[in-house]
Order: structure tokens, then C-alpha cells, then sequence
């Protein structure tokens, strides 16, 4: 749920040079994979085939998130981008809850943000496959219970790929290319496992590199959008604006569960997978024409 907030995203680029901006939020990113890895590892010793102390697997995140949150309550403080703001006193207004996100759309790069909010929805009902993917899989019936496991032990390895390719290549050509990158190879991922499970003798090892394909372009896209909308946004508006993106990729992507019920009902699940994939290619003309790269924007100077 941390890293689902954008807050710290909103607070580490705030704090880094425009240089190294996608460098430094996606340093903190592949950190945070520590945690899953050290899930997996504790799962493997609390939860065995002899005994399940799943309680004690519960107890490692409380005990080690209680003195990390005193921790950055005393240590962190607001970023010096809010701490200019606030020193211009022209720029802090009270508004109302509906007069903050009427003020979202009435920055100098509202198109730019409406069509990061359309690109939110296309991708939140594109992404069905999400929480379906293991029934499709064990509907199929060519996989076993032990090769669906390992395949989502390449989650990690994937969402790892992704942050290492966006963090290397965002600084240096930029925030398009990559949602372009990650547009066109998302469908191909989600096709080649939904095709690919079909043939009993490569399924195994097709639906593992269209699985792994997919996570990566997933969580490659879904993070550079969120740093493009940091840094479209100003100051004042940018963690409101930002929370809104969030809304209404999490409100699509609940519609697209219950739109894709009737295409699942109709047509079956792997078809519905694969009409729903393709509106992904929508992102690049709306890409193209509506955003403006922000690479080495200076966030304190937004309007």
C-alpha cells in the first residue's frame, strides 16, 4: 500500500536533482523489493508441509515497520519544493475538497493530465488478466499446481526487470519512449501466455516467458506514468492530482472486472483476455499528441 500512494514518489522527486529524478525514485523501488523477497524467503521457513505458524510470519512486518515509522517521524520533513511554496504566500489559497479538484484542471498542463487520467482508465480495464490469470491457467488444465507456483515466483524478477530498465533509460531518452516501449509489448506478453497455454508439450515454458513479459511492461508502464504525472502537475496540486490518477485507475479497473463478465459470459475468458489487452495500443496516439515529455522539468517552476 506504500508504494500504491505516490507519496513517497511525490517526495523523493521532489527532493532530487531533475537530472536524476526517474534514477533515484526507482533506486527506492527496487529497495522496496526487499520486502517481497524476504516474504518469500519467511514463507518458506513458518509455512512447510509439516506445520504452518502462519502467525509468526504476520508478526515480522509489525515488528519491523513499528521502529521504522518512529523513525521517519522524526527524521523526514516536508521537501524543499513545498517549503518554497509555501514561502510564497500567493500561492497557498484555502480551498475546499471540491475546490482542489477543480483546481487540478486549471493548471497550464491540463490537457496533458486529462490525458494521463484517460490512459489510467484505458489501462485499469486493460488489465483484467490481473486477477484472473490463475483461473484461466487452471481452467486450461495444462499446468500443474507446482509450475503455477514458480511462475509467479517470476513476479519478483520481472517488476525488478522493469524498475532497472526505466531507471537506467528515463534520465537519458526520456519518459515517452518508454509508455510507447511498454504499450506495444504489454499485449504481446498477455497473448503469447494466453495462446501458449494451449499447447500441452511448451506450455510451461511459453506461459513463463509471456507471464514474465507482462509484468515486466505492467509494472514498467504503470510506474513511469505515475512519475510522468508528478511531473506535470504543480506543487500545490500535485499530491491531490496525483491520488485522482490513482482513483480512477483502481474505478476502471473495477468496471473492467464487471464490463468483462459479459464478453467472459459470451465469448470465454481467454477471448475477453485478449479484446480487453488490445485497447492498450489506444496509449500511444494518446501519448503522442497529448503529452509533453518531462524529462529534467523543473517542478518548482510548474504552473
Amino acid at each position: 500500500m506504500f508504494f500504491s500512494s505516490d507519496l513517497w514518489a511525490i517526495y523523493v522527486n521532489e527532493e532530487s536533482q531533475k537530472e536524476k529524478r526517474a534514477f533515484y525514485q526507482y533506486i527506492v523501488l527496487i529497495g522496496g523489493l526487499i520486502g517481497p523477497i524476504l516474504a518469500i524467503i519467511l514463507r518458506s521457513i513458518f509455512i512447510t508441509e509439516t506445520r504452518s505458524d502462519w502467525r509468526a510470519l504476520l508478526l515480522v512486518p509489525i515488528l519491523l515497520g513499528i521502529p521504522l515509522s518512529i523513525i521517519v517521524l522524526f527524521i523526514l520533513k516536508e521537501t524543499s519544493k513545498f517549503q518554497l511554496m509555501k514561502e510564497d504566500m500567493s500561492k497557498i489559497e484555502k480551498r475546499s475538497f471540491k475546490e482542489d479538484i477543480q483546481a487540478i484542471f486549471k493548471t497550464d498542463q491540463r490537457k496533458a493530465y486529462i490525458s494521463l487520467l484517460i490512459i489510467s482508465l484505458v489501462f485499469g480495464a486493460a488489465t483484467i488478466w490481473r486477477n484472473l490469470f490463475e483461473k484461466y491457467i487452471t481452467d486450461v488444465g495444462t499446468l500443474t499446481q507446482a509450475q503455477i507456483s514458480i511462475i509467479f515466483i517470476w513476479t519478483v524478477f520481472a517488476v525488478l526487470i522493469a524498475y532497472l530498465i526505466n531507471g537506467l533509460l528515463a534520465d537519458r531518452i526520456g519518459r515517452k519512449p518508454l509508455v510507447y516501449l511498454w504499450s506495444c509489448l504489454l499485449p504481446v506478453g498477455v497473448l503469447t501466455w494466453v495462446i501458449g497455454v494451449h499447447d500441452p508439450q511448451n506450455a510451461f515454458v511459453i506461459v513463463q516467458i509471456g507471464f514474465a513479459l507482462m509484468h515486466v511492461c505492467f509494472w514498467g508502464l504503470l510506474t513511469i506514468i505515475s512519475l510522468i504525472t508528478i511531473e506535470t502537475l504543480p506543487t500545490d496540486r500535485r499530491a491531490s492530482g496525483v491520488g485522482l490518477r490513482w482513483l480512477f485507475f483502481a474505478i476502471e479497473t473495477t468496471l473492467g472486472l464487471l464490463l468483462s463478465s459479459i464478453f467472459i459470459l459470451f465469448l470465454g475468458l481467454g477471448i475477453a483476455f485478449i479484446i480487453f489487452i488490445l485497447t492498450m495500443y489506444i496509449i500511444i496516439p494518446l501519448t503522442y499528441l497529448s503529452l509533453k515529455e518531462t524529462k529534467r522539468v523543473e517542478l518548482s517552476e510548474i504552473k
